[in-house]
């Protein structure tokens, strides 16, 4: 099965206001990023996906130990085009790790939901022993998206 598309969208818009005298003062700021990706493995292409749960239990997770949907091994791909998380406001906060170099890490709000695209064509390079690994409360899970090629 092939990937028909998917596409990552991104908006802050911040909005303050203040009282300098008697004028109301307005400023607006606003950042966005819109990152489409289709079939393949060149830029902005990727060819499948992996969902997964990793309990914050601090046990690093193999690529290889995961599968797509339609059961392809994770050990089959050499490209990470994006990653997804998604901490629930139920957990406390999970910190993420991982072996992949270049693979955004770091503490994750309990929450907050995030996606990071690497849509060069080489992406971060993977193997099968590449590692993933949530560290927080035993028993509370991590729900990560992989994009790989």
């Amino acid at each position: 099965m092939a990937v028909k598309s998917s596409t990552y969208n991104l908006t802050v818009e911040t909005t303050t206001e203040w009282s300098v005298g008697s004028t109301l003062v307005n400023a607006t700021t606003q950042i966005g990023d819109s990152v489409k990706f289709t079939n393949g493995t060149g830029a902005g292409q990727f060819t499948d996906v992996i969902e997964a749960s990793l309990n914050a239990n601090g046990s690093p997770v193999t690529l290889s130990s995961l599968s797509t949907p339609q059961g392809t091994a994770g050990s089959t791909f050499t490209k990470l085009k994006g990653v997804g998380f998604f901490n629930p406001s139920t957990n406390a906060a999970i910190t993420f790790t991982s072996s992949v170099t270049g693979l955004h890490a770091g503490k994750i709000e309990p929450g907050a939901t995030f996606f990071v695209p690497y849509p060069s064509a080489a992406g971060l390079t993977v193997s099968g022993a590449s590692t993933f690994t949530a560290t927080g409360t035993t028993g509370q899970f991590l729900r990560m998206i992989l994009l790989l090629a």
